[in-house]
């Protein structure tokens, strides 16, 4: 693309060519100036003619000559003499050759009064003025004040130059302060070169209501809706004011009030809103910076995804480039938002928009693509999925400040890395799940190129998290979209809800589905056993339920808990330990696995005329608490000890008391076996009735040996442990006794 491609108004060659105009209307009257030098009647009074005519010449001319050099010639088919001096000239001309003659400036009009007392002098009527480079200027009529030097017109004024032509109505001109005011509805066309190849380049139109030169100011100014285009490109303001060098160049550019530009170029076409823009150009006519200033915005106009920038102010640096003057960096000042459109990519792209105080961004060579950005005081960045489904959420990150690095192409945000007072908020578009928020000290995202959504996101320092009645604090955080999955590590990450509080080395929580995970010295307070949901086999309803384990999995929000490695539950002086504990709120079931021993309930008994309570401790492979029924079963191996009791069977159920962990009775099965002191005793069956404190011993033949009576055998066996009697029942009925009494 060549360098004319760009906005005319930011090429200050254009503007340097309004000079030009005003020094083609200013040499023009000028020499206006000079020519009525002479005594004669080389034109004639402005005010009314007198009633007295004096003399008529016919073919009037007049050669002035300085120095031996002709300075000017007038003609005129003829020359009006009144009594009051002024004369009237009819098709007059006026040829200026220069005091070096160096010139061929001409002037000619229907007709000319000129007063010489008066120094005033009027050309009326097809006035037209030819310089010596092929300018031209034509009018209707002038008026030139020779004393005052001002030369004014209230006709439309047309004139064209090379590169330069145009209108405007109503002239005032100042030969002394070579100032030049263009009354109204000027419209000016430029049709410059290329300078890179000198092919005649896009014409520019410049509309405005007045406009104004004065050299010694070293400006031009252009007010009353300012309009000036070159194709599809476009620049409005209510005012705008050029500021020259001695050598007539462009320095500086003002628009003032409603400034509009827009600039079309393929793949960089945007618009910018403003109430000021200024333009600054080097020696060589170069953009090198702008600025704007008050609500400015600016929008991408085709391109694809769409980007649009708002400030307060913005400061933009421009650098010669392979394609023409190139935008390199814009600052901005005051609340700056910038948004990017979604790509036309992905299954489900997103929208991102960062928010600052303050923003830098570098642009890629191409003045097309961001290549960084520093947004700087209370910044936020926004990404907001276009799919709005129950599962999309809308992720606003805060920070004091980010570092964001884009995709070499399409604008697309890499990575943003943020420092100071780090928030995140993550709203779901659907549903009524809460919102999560986070918070940390700094945080680094990764962001898909394909979506412009998370990849990842890390957050680190004093980390923490809320979603609804869910909390959790970590040195460390990492979001994973792929996964929906945080993960907590560093400083003894803690996660915790209205129910119970976990901590462990590592913690894993799942945003979508609820379930999570914990490794490496998990601890777990519920905060009484009503927020196991009854799942705890523990008789305390107000006291904490207390796990520990090596990990830990959580499912259906918390209803389902599994811990494994080294487990152990426990409250008060109850416990359960094994290889795993599942507790399941919804059963209200504890299951332990491997490994099992517990101490839960205890038996209350009378024996030999005393009564006491006396925990039970179990052991076995596999145990299991369901509160509906209020039954512990053990299974696999399994060993009940009581004070000096001991029973084993490979499977025993413990049925406890409502609203206690009392027993109210056993039932064990498959190779029961019961030792006391001096006592012991085999069966398939047995059932111990706490009540009645009697252990009924059934099987093929059960038996119960004891050292001082001997051998008890038969079908069924009950002894009672408060007297230690033994009953026997067999196919004959119930009988006392023994069967082998044992020698003394």
């Amino acid at each position: 693309m060549r360098k004319v491609k760009f906005p005319v108004l930011l090429k200050a060659g254009a503007f340097g060519l309004f000079i030009v105009v005003a020094a083609i209307i200013a040499v023009t009257f000028i020499t206006r100036r000079h020519v009525t030098t002479p005594g004669g009647p080389t034109a004639a009074g402005g005010n009314p003619l007198g009633p007295h005519l004096t003399t008529v010449a016919e073919g009037f001319r007049e050669m002035h000559s300085e120095g031996g050099k002709d300075l000017f010639l007038l003609t005129a088919a003829k020359d009006q003499t009144f009594e009051d001096g002024h004369h009237q000239l009819d098709n007059v001309r006026l040829e200026f050759y220069g005091k070096n003659s160096d010139k061929h400036d001409v002037i000619t009009a229907d007709s000319a009064i000129y007063d010489n007392a008066k120094a005033v002098a009027d050309f009326n009527k097809n006035v037209n003025v030819i310089m010596t480079d092929g300018s031209t200027i034509k009018t209707e009529s002038a008026h030139y004040d020779q004393a005052k030097g001002i030369v004014t017109s209230d006709q439309v004024v047309q004139f064209e130059r090379e590169g330069i032509s145009g209108s405007f109505k109503g002239l005032f001109f100042d030969t002394t302060t070579t100032k030049l005011q263009m009354k109204s509805n000027v419209n000016i066309r430029l049709s410059p070169k290329d300078h890179t190849n000198g092919a005649q380049a896009e014409p520019v139109n410049i509309k405005a209501g007045y406009g104004e030169y004065e050299k010694a100011a070293a400006q031009m100014i252009f007010t009353g809706k300012v309009d000036v285009q070159r194709g599809t490109d476009q620049m409005d303001a209510d005012r705008m004011t050029a500021f020259l060098s001695a050598q007539n160049k462009m320095t500086r550019l003002e628009a003032r009030g409603d400034s509009y530009m827009k600039l079309s170029q393929p793949g960089k076409s945007f618009e910018m809103k403003s109430q000021d823009l200024d333009f600054n150009f080097d020696d060589q006519q170069q953009l090198q910076s702008a600025k704007a200033t008050g609500g400015v915005s600016a929008n991408s106009i085709d391109t694809v995804p769409k980007r649009s920038f708002t400030s307060n102010t913005m400061d933009m640096t421009f650098a010669p480039g392979q394609q023409g003057t190139a935008i390199k960096k814009i600052t901005t000042d005051g609340r700056t938002t910038i948004f990017f459109g979604a790509p036309n990519k992905g299954k489900n792209p997103s929208e991102s928009q960062i928010e600052a105080n303050k923003v830098l961004v570098d642009f890629r060579d191409n003045s097309k693509d961001l290549a960084h950005a520093e947004a700087i005081g209370e910044a936020i960045l926004t990404i907001t999925p276009t799919v709005k489904d129950a599962k999309a959420d809308r992720k606003r990150i805060h920070a004091a400040k980010f570092s964001v690095d884009f995709y070499d192409a399409d604008n697309i945000v890499r990575q943003c890395t943020g420092d100071g007072g780090v928030k995140v908020e993550s709203e779901p578009l659907q549903g009524n799940r809460p919102v999560r928020t986070t918070t940390s000290q700094t945080m680094v995202a990764n962001f898909n190129r394909e979506t412009q959504d998370l990849i990842d996101l890390t957050q680190e320092g004093n980390f923490k998290y809320v979603e609804g009645d869910r909390n959790a604090t970590a040195k460390r955080a990492t979001f994973m979209l792929a996964d929906k999955t945080i993960k907590l590590s560093g400083d003894e990450p803690a996660v915790w809800d209205s129910a119970a509080r976990t901590q462990a080395e590592e913690i894993i929580i799942n945003t979508e589905t609820g379930k999570g995970e914990a490794h490496r010295r998990v601890r777990t307070t519920y905060y009484n056993k009503e927020k196991t949901g009854g799942a705890a086999p523990f008789a305390n309803l107000r006291s904490p339920v207390f796990v520990t384990a090596n990990n830990v999995e959580i499912e259906d929000n918390g209803d389902k808990v599994i811990y494994t490695g080294t487990a152990r539950a426990w409250q008060d002086q109850n416990f359960v330990a094994a290889d795993k504990i599942s507790l399941t709120k919804e059963n209200k079931q504890m299951i332990a696995d491997g490994h099992v021993s517990s101490g839960l309930s205890q038996l209350k008994r009378a024996q030999k005329g005393t009564k006491e309570t006396v925990p039970m401790f179990a052991k076995s492979a596999r145990m299991s608490f369901n509160d509906s029924d209020r039954r512990i079963r053990y299974e696999g191996g399994v060993e009940v000890k009581q004070g000096t009791d001991t029973l084993k069977a490979q499977t025993l159920d413990v049925f406890l008391k409502n609203g206690s962990n009392d027993v109210d009775h056993i039932v064990a099965d498959n190779s029961v076996s019961l030792t006391q002191p001096g006592r012991r005793g085999s069966g398939d069956h047995a059932e111990y009735n706490a009540e009645a404190n009697t252990i009924v011993l059934t099987g093929n033949l059960a038996k119960i040996e004891d050292d001082e009576r001997g051998l008890t055998s038969g079908r069924q066996l009950t002894l009672n442990m408060s007297d230690d009697k033994i009953s026997i029942e067999d196919q004959r009925g119930t009988r006392r006794g023994h069967a082998i009494h044992k020698s003394q």
